[in-house]
């Protein structure tokens, strides 16, 4: 276009003119269609946010408890307790935590026979592994003096966990034209990872390598050199298929 400008219009043919008004149509045309089209400047969905956005997992300490039943007769711990017991000291084993209380009530209708029940579970801790100078026993004060308290077995350490509140549907998903997550998308599976997760720590940041078998790699790369296929035990197959 600008080749033809130069010239004067006496002097170009008809065929010239029509091929240039033809090219400045066209280039007219690409300057519409281009300032018509809007693009987002960081690709699609720019302004959306990924589950991991909208439902972060949150690291950070807080206390791990377990209620005990102690009622007004009961001065050993049943069978359910003694469990219960045992999986709460593995549990702090785990955690890495420095110490772990026992709160008893006072001033409860039970406040005899809770002592009785909270010596025998520092007892049981003790025996799981947990050293007598990190427990420490505490009382607290009983909202009633006619209701039996519980006895609650305490420590902190650090957990993952998730803020949102999971199963909010604030929009209707027929409604949803912006090709967006919804609200609740990812909530629940963040939730479970943070609740199942061995430790949290793991989540900051990754472990640093193990030590090396020495032995194991050596016999691994004997068996390379020598071609030597590796042994698989034969596993038993049920009869009944």
């Amino acid at each position: 276009m600008p080749v033809c400008v130069k010239r004067k219009m006496g002097e170009m043919s008809k065929a010239k003119i029509k091929k240039c008004f033809g090219v400045g149509a066209i280039i007219v045309m690409s300057g519409l269609v281009t300032a018509c089209a809007k693009q987002p400047s960081s690709g699609l969905n720019s302004a959306a946010l990924t589950y991991q956005q909208r439902h972060p997992i949150i690291v950070d300490t807080s206390p791990t408890t377990l209620d005990l039943p102690a009622g007004n007769e009961k001065t050993h711990l049943t069978a359910g307790m003694k469990s219960a017991i045992k999986g709460f000291a593995d549990d702090y084993h785990r955690s890495g935590a420095k110490g772990l209380q026992v709160l008893v009530p006072s001033g409860s209708s039970n406040e005899v026979y809770a002592g009785h029940i909270a010596n025998h579970a520092r007892g049981l801790l003790e025996k799981r592994g947990v050293s007598k100078n990190h427990i420490s026993v505490r009382s607290y004060q009983a909202q009633s003096t006619e209701d039996p308290g519980h006895i609650r077995l305490s420590f902190v350490a650090v957990k993952a966990r998730v803020d949102s509140e999971c199963g909010v549907w604030p929009t209707d998903l027929s409604s949803n034209f912006n090709n967006q997550n919804y609200q609740n998308f990812g909530c629940a599976t963040q939730s479970n990872l943070a609740a199942i997760v061995a430790d949290p720590n793991d989540l900051i940041t990754p472990r640093g390598n193990g030590e090396i078998n020495a032995e194991r790699t050596g016999a691994i790369f004997d068996d390379f050199q020598d071609n030597t296929p590796p042994i698989v035990t034969p596993i038993a197959v049920s009869d009944a298929f």
